[in-house]
């Protein structure tokens, strides 16, 4: 199916839109579950709120992180750990969800986390494309 770029964008803003204000972002390391609908995994190794706007208004079907995004590492960081997936919540329900890391769909400054670390989230982009 294919979409024109108002209903792609449309589409993109929507879920932002459902997610709400400030949500919570969490890196976790170890398997990537298989939905947003399923349990967590692995262990939790940093978290943040990101800002009240969070996303760019959509154009051509895209949305990009917009201001800082700043994570702290958590316990099961330890002295350092790579994250591999990332969860978008809001009230603790799981909106997003994807991978975490260098080339992945959340991109860190740095993917070695650690207990108390202050980590940066470098990109961020949302693409409704046109199958």
């Amino acid at each position: 199916m294919k979409y024109a770029t108002s209903i792609r964008d449309g589409q993109a803003d929507i879920a932002q839109t459902l997610t709400g204000e400030s949500p919570t972002l969490e890196v976790w390391r170890g398997a990537e579950p298989l939905n947003c609908n399923a349990p967590d995994e692995g262990k939790l190794i940093a978290s943040g709120v990101l800002p009240k706007v969070w996303l760019s208004a959509s154009h051509d079907g895209t949305k990009e992180k917009v201001g800082d995004w700043i994570l702290v590492g958590q316990k099961d960081a330890g002295t350092g750990s790579s994250g591999t997936y990332f969860r978008i919540k809001q009230g603790g329900a799981c909106f997003w969800q994807g991978s975490f890391g260098e080339g992945k769909e959340m991109a860190p400054k740095e993917n070695k986390i650690a207990v108390g670390q202050y980590v940066v989230v470098k990109s961020f982009t949302v693409r409704r494309g046109n199958a």
